[in-house]
């Protein structure tokens, strides 16, 4: 499904889990002008495999998971995930400590940070 999307010339790709687009990645590692997103919650202990595997992500919620996501030493785009809702499923950095999950990312010399 990815490659044909790609023939319908989209070049932006989300996937949930790690683990599910690590078996896909070198299926399309052919694919030379596509970027993977990670749009699923990451956690810090899977962050030097997202880093490796997508070019962007999009759930960073804590300075931990950046300083790991910069660590890997590649450069990715990350977007800061900021929970605004009471739900106890939903993920993403308290809105009280984003001005410090923006330092640490800002910090990071491997991530560009859109916020």
């Amino acid at each position: 499904m990815i490659r044909q999307a790609y023939e319908l010339g989209l070049r932006e790709f989300g996937e949930n889990y790690v683990r599910e687009f690590e078996d896909k990645a070198p299926e399309v590692a052919d694919l030379a002008d596509a970027r993977f997103h990670l749009i699923g919650h990451l956690q810090s202990n899977k962050a030097r495999k997202a880093a490796e595997l997508f070019q962007v992500i999009q759930t960073v919620d804590s300075p931990k998971l950046a300083r790991r996501l910069n660590d890997a030493g590649r450069a990715l785009d990350v977007m800061l995930e900021v929970k605004l809702s009471e739900e106890e499923a939903k993920s993403g950095a308290d809105p009280a400590s984003l001005a410090e999950l923006i330092e640490a990312v800002r910090a990071c010399g491997t991530c560009d940070c859109s916020a």
